[in-house]
């Protein structure tokens, strides 16, 4: 449920006990919450992710009875004041910690080769490609070269993990080579993939892919997520993934 503040914020309860402030410019969608599901970080480790936004990724991760300790960066000092806003209000401030910071200069903001699992949903466009918005906000979130690239942030991935840690990421299927190459190129190997279909007949319109550091060879390729069945019905698993908003 979306409850509107005005023309601009408003706050989404997630459940759990866990709200989320969102605005025009910092929001969340389905890719998101897909990505949140596929990490799933154990209670024990210590998690970051990257380009929080409005913190969605680690607020969905509290809805856990026993949330992990995460550390969570953003570059735009607006939406890193709502996420933490959103920690506190949810009672997760002593879980979350959010950093406004650039992911290409972490050094002295976090420790390195100190984490379980990172995680970000990057921006999707090559530098000069797909359609540019005029809100600064989404240029940075959505092209690469307003702001970071993706091999910055599979290098700043690298940096944060254990060896042995995994890093998590969503991506167009048309990016899927690149994102592999860049992922091998810095010493993540990519360990499991799923492909996200809207229907059984649909070509996926996004994928999740988990690399491991120093991991060796081996792809595991999961069954697809598959949003609405042949008579345009959620599937089980889609009430599953949006089933803690009927709290």
């Amino acid at each position: 449920m979306v409850l509107k503040m005005g023309a601009e914020v408003g706050f989404e309860n997630i459940g759990g006990g866990i709200t989320v402030e969102i605005s025009d410019d910092y929001g969340f969608g389905e890719d998101a919450l897909l990505l949140a599901r596929f990490s799933s970080p154990k209670p024990d480790e210590m998690v970051c992710d990257l380009g929080t936004g409005c913190g969605i990724i680690p607020l969905v991760w509290c809805r856990s009875e026993n949330p992990p300790t995460i550390h969570a960066v953003e570059l735009q000092p607006k939406a890193a004041e709502m996420a933490r806003r959103s920690a506190k209000r949810s009672g997760m401030k002593d879980r979350i910690k959010v950093y406004t910071a650039d992911l290409r200069e972490l050094q002295g903001v976090l420790k390195k080769e100190s984490y379980n699992l990172v995680t970000m949903n990057p921006p999707y466009f090559a530098a000069s490609t797909g359609g540019r918005s005029t809100n600064k906000a989404a240029l940075l979130a959505r092209h690469e070269g307003e702001g970071c690239t993706l091999t910055e942030v599979v290098q700043a991935a690298k940096g944060l993990l254990y060896n042995g840690g995994r890093f998590c990421l969503c991506h167009k299927p048309e990016r899927l080579c690149e994102v592999f190459d860049i992922l091998r190129s810095a010493g993540l190997e990519p360990k499991e993939l799923r492909f996200v279909h809207q229907n059984p007949n649909a070509k996926p319109w996004l994928f999740l892919c988990q690399a491991r550091k120093g991991g060796s060879p081996g792809l595991s390729v999961l069954p697809p997520f598959i949003a609405y069945d042949y008579n345009r019905k959620p599937t089980m698993e889609r009430e599953e993934l949006y089933g803690k908003y009927k709290e």
